[in-house]
Formats: C-alpha cells, sequence, structure tokens
C-alpha cells in the first residue's frame, strides 16, 4: 500500500543511520518533508549524497542532541518559525543506545544511566515537545499530529530493559491522555536487523538465547 506524505513534515530522531535513515528514506520516498536529527554532524553531513537528489529539497539534516530539552526545542522551533504555513505532522523516537547488554548483577551505573537518558529521558523530551507543538496547529482530519515510538526488541536485557519499558508506559500514558485532543501516540518493536548497532550474526544468536528464561523457548 503506497502512503503519500505530500505537505507533510516528519521529524525523525537519530535520522541519519541505521534504521533512522532508512525511515528517513523511506519518508522522503512517501513524499514527505523530512526533519533527519542526529547527534552526530559527519552523519548528517553525508546525508544528502545518501539520497536521491530530487529528494533534496525535503531533506532537512539538524544536528540536535535528544537528551538536550533546549537543543530538540531549538530545531522544532527552527523549522516552525522559518516559514509561513510551517507546522509539524509526524514524530518519530527512534533514536536510542544499546551500549553493553549486561543483566542486572553486571551492568555499571554509567551504563545505565547513559541508556536512561537516551532512551526514556530522550522520548520523553521529544514528545513532550511535540505534543506542545501539535496543541499550537489546528487539526487536520480530527488529528493535530502523530508520535511513533521505535522500541527495540532489545528492551529485553540490564539496564536497556528498563529503559524501554519506560518507553512503553510513556506510549501508553500519551495515547490515553492526548488521544482524544487529535494526537495520536503508538510504538513499534522492530527485532534485530543489519544496523551498525547489530552486525555480528553470533551477537544476534546470543541475544535471543539470553533473551530466554532458563535459556529455553519452552519453559
Amino acid at each position: 500500500m503506497s502512503i503519500d506524505y505530500t505537505s507533510k513534515t516528519v521529524l525523525i530522531t537519530g535520522g541519519a543511520s541505521g534504521l533512522g535513515f532508512s525511515l528517513t528514506t523511506h519518508f522522503l520516498a512517501a513524499n514527505a518533508t523530512v526533519l533527519a536529527l542526529d547527534v552526530s554532524a559527519d552523519l548528517l553531513s553525508s546525508l544528502p549524497s545518501r539520497v536521491p537528489e530530487a529528494h533534496h529539497p525535503r531533506l532537512h539534516p539538524i544536528e540536535a542532541d535528544v537528551s538536550s530539552s533546549d537543543s530538540v526545542s531549538a530545531a522544532i522551533s527552527a523549522w516552525v518559525d522559518g516559514g509561513a504555513g510551517r507546522r509539524l505532522d509526524v514524530l518519530v523516537n527512534n533514536a536510542g543506545i544499546s551500549d553493553k547488554m549486561d543483566p542486572t548483577g553486571d551492568c555499571d551505573l554509567d551504563t545505565w544511566n547513559r541508556q536512561l537518558l537516551i532512551n526514556t529521558t530522550g522520548t520523553f523530551i521529544t514528545s513532550q515537545l511535540a505534543v506542545r507543538q501539535f496543541l499550537k496547529q489546528e487539526p487536520v482530519g480530527g488529528q493535530r499530529g502523530v508520535i511513533l515510538n521505535v522500541i527495540s526488541a532489545a528492551g529485553l536485557h540490564g539496564g536497556r530493559a528498563v529503559s524501554k519499558h519506560g518507553a512503553v508506559g510513556l506510549t501508553k500514558s500519551t495515547a490515553a491522555f492526548y488521544g482524544p485532543k487529535g494526537i495520536r501516540c503508538l510504538a513499534i518493536m522492530p527485532g534485530p536487523m543489519p544496523t551498525n548497532m547489530v552486525r555480528d550474526e553470533n551477537y544476534v544468536k546470543q541475544f535471543h538465547q539470553e533473551g530466554l528464561a532458563m535459556g529455553n523457548s519452552h519453559k
């Protein structure tokens, strides 16, 4: 099924690499204007060369840190205030980190805090700012905006599990409260894929095995 996003603006965090890059190319191909946020200046600078030239007018690479409210707020404001009639229609919360998949007994506090900061607090920050922008906008077809949270199946392990469960809870509470106000919030939970985060086949097998209680899928 083909979906046309002409006149829609989609903000994608972590939009310059991995799944985020795939989402960027998908929405561009669907005629959306894409604000590709990423913390990596190098990845952002190479982004235009990795998408068809015909899409360049609708591609806006933006350096921003999802763990900083000021950084994300500045990115959204720069877009919305940069031209008449501009709005934000979709937020895709894709930015996230895995770091080490250590279980509870081995996970160090720095890793724990970093995963919570990016995977949970970062998702909250971008969602909060998107909601505030959506509420300023007039509904189109009864809808003000959509938030899509990308919540990895890797959330079965260590600190990442807690950080991703937090994102699940945020998704549910946001959907329940803001749905009647014309803002949809939903989540997807993709499994391992060949991105920079996961490329080792043995790592993927270990990931699945360690996520099973007693190491057996039948117990």
